[in-house]
């Protein structure tokens, strides 16, 4: 009896060339390329953005008087900043009808965190973020909108978006003077400006991935 024959069902195994072995899965698929890459989170769909739009409404009766006496010069800090912004404009404008403001040409709103919106010969449109056409008053000491026959909104394009976490109000005449409404250190209505601001955010939003078996 040949006691070398206990362990040849072994050796027929040990003798196979396991690259050999390991190439003929891979010509049957039990190992594929193919579906290696296309399971892979590298080969998932990229991110994409798409825009959204926020309504941002300000009013100067929320300022801190301690801080900010005038209601023609005040910072609003934003609870909940705003990421990815594109692009804002000024689309509304409440103004009250005092110290005959009927009476200038336009006002100017100028943001510090936001600049280089209006191009101009001239200083004070150029530093401003916005031009306030109001118009006509319909009441006598009441409030005056912006004139939205006459107006277009400027937006501010941001090339590379920005953040925002606050916003410094001021609002001056055309000669670049904060308007006075005689509402100094005050919150009563009668003298309070509020102001609505349309917001465009890029967000960004993956595809839902595929379904990806496990081996």
């Amino acid at each position: 009896m040949n006691n070398n024959r206990l362990g040849q069902h072994y050796d027929r195994y040990s003798n196979m060339n396991i690259q050999e072995m390991n190439k003929d899965k891979y010509k049957s698929n039990l190992i594929s390329k193919n579906n290696d890459i296309q399971l892979s989170v590298v080969r998932e769909p990229d991110v994409n953005y798409t825009l959204h739009d926020y309504y941002l409404c300000i009013s100067s009766a929320s300022r801190d008087l301690t801080k900010y006496p005038s209601e023609s010069n005040y910072v609003v800090f934003l609870d909940n900043p705003y990421k990815n912004v594109k692009q804002i404009e000024l689309i509304q404008t409440i103004i009250p009808h005092k110290n005959s403001v009927d009476t200038e040409p336009y006002l100017l709103l100028n943001i510090k965190e936001i600049n280089d919106t209006v191009y101009s010969n001239n200083q004070q449109l150029l530093n401003s973020f916005a031009i306030i056409q109001l118009s006509p008053p319909t009441v006598s000491d009441g409030f005056i909108n912006t004139d939205k026959r006459i107006h277009e909104n400027i937006p501010k394009v941001f090339r590379t978006p920005i953040s925002l976490s606050r916003l410094s109000i001021r609002i001056t005449n055309s000669e670049g003077v904060d308007f006075d409404f005689g509402g100094n250190n005050s919150v009563v209505k009668a003298f309070q400006n509020t102001l609505v601001f349309k917001i465009t955010c890029l967000e960004h939003s993956r595809d839902s991935l595929n379904q990806r078996n496990v081996y």
